[in-house]
């Protein structure tokens, strides 16, 4: 008896994963590249070989399984394909089927469940902060096909910005940093709608962009360092049942997270985790601040580009609707950028936590 999860799949029609690879080398038998490579003897090497080229066209189930049958090759192997993601479902948008959108399609087929349900064309996110890390959030939300999203951020462009914020040039230093990402992103996707707002965030401001945006924020990517922007969005979203990810780094360690789904994970503030000022005597406060004064960011392509890439695959996972494949869901995690070793701190939903007012 097929389980449920194939007894869905029979009614969907199946195609040769383009990103399936095989190789026979004096090493063995590997079949696909990266996460879903298997190591597989002769027989089940042929037999896989025979499917795929069967499947260069599109086919049912059924008829994947008649070709099984009729070629002596156990029903098993199908679902091992289906289950490595050898053969893939066949699917379409409506969206343009360009170059980018192949690209992208090839990429979601390896790391969603369901890449169908993927589609970002009547989303809107907030980007807060067109910074290095705005940058890198902007340009992969927007080659994704996204629909409306908003910048925000008062900045100017600098010089010291060049060498990470890579939307921007020589040509563009004194000029408004959302003014040029917004004339970049539209060149990138024609049909993208936005908004720009050369200030700092503020709760009336993004109340004001919540009450007269014709598509609601479905997610506010914070990628601001000011201090205060952190509890103002945090307390926001948890008000309104807006979903925000935190992306940034804390010198050579990018981090992100924790992504707030309402009424389902972790805000920011639910675990302290350094993010909650502790009293002091005004003594200490006053050398705390005179220690501090001089601190620079050390903003970096590395640091700014792996907590970037880092989020935009939870941003996938959630409007894939694969919440549970969050990697920063009740979590805050990390990469160090020396020897890209894994740090994680976990955080606990809180039951009386300000974001549980709804359970």
């Amino acid at each position: 008896m097929l389980d449920f999860k194939y007894s869905k799949v029979i009614k969907m029609t199946y195609i040769k994963n383009p990103t399936s690879f095989f190789n026979k080398s004096t090493s063995g038998n590997l079949i696909n590249l990266g996460q879903f490579q298997i190591e597989v003897d002769d027989s089940l090497f042929e037999h896989l070989l025979d499917i795929v080229i069967f499947a260069q066209n599109e086919k049912t189930y059924e008829e994947l399984i008649s070709f099984a049958t009729e070629n002596n090759i156990n029903s098993k192997t199908i679902k091992l394909s289906l289950d490595k993601k050898i053969l893939i479902p066949f699917y379409t948008h409506t969206h343009p089927q360009n170059g980018i959108y192949l690209k992208n399609k090839y990429f979601l087929d390896l790391l969603l469940t369901h890449p169908e349900n993927f589609n970002l064309e009547k989303e809107h996110v907030i980007i807060i902060g067109c910074g290095g890390i705005g940058n890198f959030m902007t340009y992969s939300l927007a080659t994704l096909g996204l629909g409306s999203m908003t910048f925000i951020d008062e900045d100017k462009i600098e010089e010291s910005n060049l060498n990470r914020q890579f939307l921007f040039d020589y040509d563009f230093i004194g000029a408004n940093k959302v003014d040029i990402i917004e004339k970049k992103i539209k060149s990138l996707n024609k049909i993208i709608k936005t908004q720009t707002y050369k200030q700092k965030v503020s709760t009336k401001l993004l109340e004001s962009i919540l009450c007269n945006s014709k598509i609601k924020p479905s997610l506010i990517v914070l990628s601001a360092d000011d201090d205060y922007c952190l509890p103002l969005v945090n307390k926001f979203c948890i008000e309104y049942s807006v979903p925000f990810i935190n992306i940034g780094y804390l010198n050579d360690f990018s981090v992100i997270g924790p992504f707030y789904i309402p009424d389902i994970s972790s805000c920011s503030y639910c675990t302290d985790i350094g993010v909650i000022k502790m009293p002091s005597s005004s003594m200490i406060e006053d050398k705390i601040i005179l220690a501090n004064k001089d601190y620079q960011a050390p903003s970096f392509f590395t640091n700014n580009a792996i907590a970037s890439s880092m989020a935009i695959i939870d941003i996938i996972f959630y409007f894939g609707g694969e919440y549970e494949r969050i990697n920063s869901l009740n979590k805050r995690i990390g990469i160090s950028n020396h020897d890209f070793s894994y740090h994680f701190i976990n955080i606990k939903k809180y039951k009386f936590c300000n974001c549980n007012k709804n359970l």
